[in-house]
């Protein structure tokens, strides 16, 4: 349950971080029309962890089979878009903000490699 919390707080910490360093490059986001909905879309990702804790039917939603990975998608899809986009503009001035979409792809897909990591234990749990 310790490690259940602290995954929370990890991607809650997450969601308000990113919202902050988009929200504070959203002129460069505009300039080259590329869409800020990443700093939203990363408000999904603690969600299969704060979920379970209203319903014990979320357990069973989410944690037999690794389908907690499709809350963190969306972020990861828009963020790579955002990415492919700052890399071709050729500009100086993107930098923090691909900085702030990198950090989205790298906790996105460390997310999803520690929500299949999760169902793994609580499969192992389950066998004993």
């Amino acid at each position: 349950m310790l490690l259940h919390f602290a995954g929370i707080f990890l991607l809650l910490c997450l969601a308000v971080e990113t919202t902050r360093r988009i929200y504070r490059h959203r002129g460069v986001f505009a300039e080259l029309g590329q869409t800020t909905a990443v700093m939203w879309l990363i408000w999904l990702c603690p969600l299969p962890l704060l979920l379970p804790l209203l319903s014990r039917q979320f357990w069973l939603l989410f944690f037999p089979l690794p389908s907690a990975v499709m809350f963190f998608i969306p972020a990861l899809v828009v963020a790579i878009t955002n990415r492919q986009r700052f890399d071709r503009s050729g500009d100086g001035r993107v930098k923090p903000a691909a900085a702030a979409v990198d950090q989205v792809v790298t906790f996105t897909v460390m997310g999803m490699a520690g929500m299949l990591v999760f169902t793994v234990m609580l499969w192992m749990r389950r066998q004993r």
